[in-house]
């Protein structure tokens, strides 16, 4: 196996992480957003707010 060291091949490097990133992202969204009861009320601590549940 090669390494990528060319510009083209850092490129696709690149694309392929960036395309993977946004797919994950959208995954997780649906996965908070399927009743659209706004999750952020009904799993605190599961929407993005550093996992803290704001319990004392």
């Amino acid at each position: 196996m090669g390494s990528a060291d060319g510009p083209a091949d850092v490129a696709l490097a690149i694309a392929v992480t960036t395309a993977a990133a946004v797919a994950t992202g959208l995954w997780l969204r649906s996965r908070y957003r399927r009743d659209g009861t706004g999750a952020e009320t009904e799993q605190p601590g599961r929407a993005g707010d550093g996992g803290e549940s704001g319990g004392p």
